[in-house]
């Protein structure tokens, strides 16, 4: 089953003027004559292109008899996204500069035929079943037997080895999930290196694609791939999205309307889940732009950068282990008192999955590593933090600050300012300042100067800042101090060392600091750390 949509993907990228076109009639040719291969292919491509033609009709009535179009706001047009790499910096632009996500069900989700009929049933009127880690009244068809992923490399690759690995690690540190490298498993992943990154909705049985293509090797686009496998759709088509998001229509490329349908509250289950704007499979706010600007706004605007995360997020992590009843693994009785909004491990039910910017056995300390505890007073105190050595690695570092207050006191926090590289969903490096209410929340993330002097006031006493970075280097300014007090910045400034320039050519660079490469590597002439 799984075949006629990786044929239909070669078909429809042979006749789209693909500049891999000989390469993709190769593949085709190759498959049809080494398989016993009978289905009907161009019934497969009539009913995705049918269904998702019927997803942007939606969409477009909406615009015209809703007039939902929405002008992002000034302070959001000001923000110039940079593009880093040519080739896509996430998993939408990676897909469109390689033409592929017209294609694909979402920009990058694998459909079996029967997968098509599901989704096209389910979005009826009438239809009862529900969606979001793909349970529907198929469950638990589409769950991955026993707990475990069975995967294999078709691809000598060292790079898509490394990032897949890691990023399936991450996933089974903290879920009951486990990856086990085999080739001849019944059911398994074929980890390969084709055009674009892909997968398949949660196990569908036999040997299944998951391409991490050129461009695609970062261990966050692995974590996304691997999330679908899981069982995951993206976040952004959760029946609730229209609390959370602003669809602008306008702004979105014509053939790519149909990959922002969403579901009906009949057939999404969040299993009681806030909306997170953090998720790994959120995509960012201007996915599939035509004109740059977003096509999804956060109606909270703190939120905006969020969207298009390459970190997974604590509600993806517990939505697994709800979805794959991994939380039956610990007794209440016996198991970790957890704070913070943390719970029991599945595979270690004596320590805590714990949501960012806390660590500890129970979650009730700052994460080792990277970091410090800060201690606010009624003057303002700086800290000043630099990450990152002018490279780029495919996986993100972190430094965990905590700035804590006595209990019942509250910390106001603000932007001082911002130096790194601006991009949807600050996936290359940024600052998450986790203020809000609810510790299991991702946190407000920004990655641009134009946020400077955003401030917050506190729910609690504690406020996580998070830094990361994996491009260049990211150097924060962010000042602190208990709330309600009222005197001027002039008190200590925390900073991390490492303010030096990473060439010895650096004197002679310095009338080129206006450019973005020269800052990385020489941040002290530049004087942007």
């Amino acid at each position: 089953m799984k075949l006629l949509c990786s044929l239909l993907l070669l078909c429809c990228l042979a006749s789209a003027f693909n500049p891999f076109r000989n390469e993709a009639e190769k593949s085709l040719r190759k498959t049809i004559f080494s398989q016993n291969f009978n289905r009907n292919i161009s019934r497969v491509e009539e009913k995705l292109q049918a269904m998702k033609a019927k997803f942007a009709k939606k969409l477009n009535e909406t615009r015209v008899e809703k007039n939902s179009i929405v002008k992002p706001s000034e302070e959001r047009e000001s923000k110039k996204v940079e593009l880093i790499n040519e080739n896509g910096d996430n998993v939408e632009e990676v897909n469109e500069i390689a033409q592929v996500d017209e294609f694909l069900y979402q920009n990058d989700i694998m459909l079996t035929e029967e997968q098509i009929d599901m989704i096209s049933e389910d979005n009826q009127p009438m239809s009862r079943s529900k969606r979001q880690a793909y349970r529907d009244r198929y469950y638990p068809r589409f769950l991955w037997t026993n707990n475990i992923v069975y995967y294999y490399f078709d691809s000598s690759c060292s790079n898509m080895r490394t990032v897949f690995q890691k990023a399936a690690n991450i996933w089974a540190q903290s879920t009951c999930i486990s990856f086990v490298q085999s080739s001849t498993a019944t059911n398994r992943i074929k980890v390969f290196k084709g055009q674009g990154c892909y997968s398949y909705i949660g196990m569908i049985g036999g040997d299944q694609e998951l391409s991490l293509g050129s461009n695609c090797d970062t261990v966050g686009i692995a974590a996304h791939e691997i999330g679908h496998a899981l069982g995951f759709f993206h976040q952004q088509s959760r029946h609730d999205r229209d609390q959370y998001i602003t669809l602008s229509v306008n702004n979105i490329r014509e053939a790519m309307l149909g990959q922002f349908d969403k579901e009906t509250q009949s057939t999404n289950n969040n299993y009681g889940m806030p909306y997170d704007y953090g998720s790994v499979m959120h995509y960012g706010g201007r996915s599939s732009s035509i004109n740059g600007n977003p096509t999804m706004t956060a109606k909270n605007a703190n939120y905006q950068s969020t969207m298009g995360s390459d970190i997974i997020g604590f509600y993806d992590m517990s939505m697994i282990n709800t979805h794959y009843n991994c939380r039956n693994n610990c007794s209440a009785a016996s198991s970790a008192k957890c704070v913070n909004g943390g719970y029991p491990n599945p595979k270690s039910c004596q320590a805590c999955v714990c949501p960012g910017g806390y660590g500890g056995t129970l979650c009730d300390a700052r994460p080792s590593g990277c970091g410090s505890e800060l201690t606010p007073t009624t003057a303002w105190k700086t800290l000043k933090s630099t990450m990152g050595n002018g490279q780029t690695v495919p996986d993100i570092s972190f430094c965990n600050y905590w700035i804590k207050a006595a209990s019942g006191q509250k910390i106001e926090v603000r932007m001082k300012s911002y130096s790194g590289v601006m991009t949807d969903g600050c996936v290359y490096g940024g600052v998450e300042i986790k203020s809000q209410d609810d510790a299991s929340m991702t946190g407000y993330r920004f990655c641009s100067n134009a946020d400077k002097d955003k401030s917050f006031i506190s729910k609690s006493n504690i406020v996580p800042v998070i830094m990361y970075d994996r491009y260049g280097r990211t150097t924060v300014e962010i000042e602190y101090r208990l709330s309600g007090a009222t005197s001027s910045p002039t008190s200590a400034t925390t900073s991390t060392p490492g303010c030096t320039d990473n060439s010895v050519n650096c004197s002679l660079y310095s009338r080129y600091c206006d450019k973005r490469w020269i800052q990385s590597i020489c941040p002290k002439t530049c004087k942007t750390c």
